[in-house]
């Protein structure tokens, strides 16, 4: 189980989890890493690079990978950057309508 923590910000309630997590945005920059936390509304991805190319509005698509066992399955979410810091890059998801 991966429910260690909650933190409350913005409408929803942040879980902390971590996973692999894909970004690429619209101009086909692809940063990879592994949230720190999730909620209904968006994560955190967290990096080990620099995101000097990236700015708070880009839109993208966020593959989330989780693994059970033996199996893993991948979540994509259209995405907007929320904020860039040295640590990594807050994404929002984007409704589907």
């Amino acid at each position: 189980m991966t429910t260690v923590e909650t933190a409350t910000t913005r409408n929803d309630p942040r879980i902390r989890f971590v996973t692999g997590i894909v970004l690429r945005t619209q101009d086909n920059l692809v940063i990879e890493g592994h949230t720190s936390d999730v909620s209904l509304s968006g994560a955190f991805l967290q990096t080990s690079g620099s995101h000097y190319d990236i700015t708070p509005g880009e839109k993208g698509v966020a593959a989330v990978t989780v693994q059970e066992q033996e199996h893993e399955y991948t979540m994509v979410f259209p995405c907007t950057v929320a904020r860039v810091t040295r640590d990594g890059i807050g994404l929002n998801f984007d409704d589907d309508e």
